[in-house]
């Protein structure tokens, strides 16, 4: 899941989600991670937040088999998405699903109108 460059703040709603395995939450408010304790990660992505390097230390002393990672220079690219030349397993997956590969992409759009 990747909840990055958001303004969310409370990860409380996530404990319900015990099928999340990867989760982005970088370059966002988020200053508490402990509710992630009640879920089995296997990445967490938390570059740019404000969550205090001793709880990011706790977490790692917690869940050893996590991958955390608190020092990525871009929040969706580099290792979140690929290693080496492929995707990451779980990405291609989300890829696949939302049909990315498929769409066509237009590098030019009109801003949104509000009214």
């Amino acid at each position: 899941m990747e909840i990055f460059s958001g303004r969310v703040t409370d990860l409380t709603p996530l404990t319900s989600c015990k099928n999340l395995k990867h989760l982005n939450i970088g370059w966002s408010p988020v200053s508490d991670i402990s509710p992630l304790y009640e879920l089995d990660l296997e990445r967490l992505w938390l570059p740019q937040t404000r969550v205090s390097s001793a709880e990011v230390r706790d977490f790692r002393e917690r869940f050893p088999g996590c991958e955390v990672n608190t020092t990525a220079n871009d929040p969706a690219g580099g290792p979140w998405r690929i290693r080496g030349n492929y995707y990451t397993p779980r990405y291609a997956l989300l890829r696949e699903q939302f049909c990315y590969d498929h769409m066509e992409i237009n590098t030019y759009s009109e801003p949104p109108v509000f009214e």
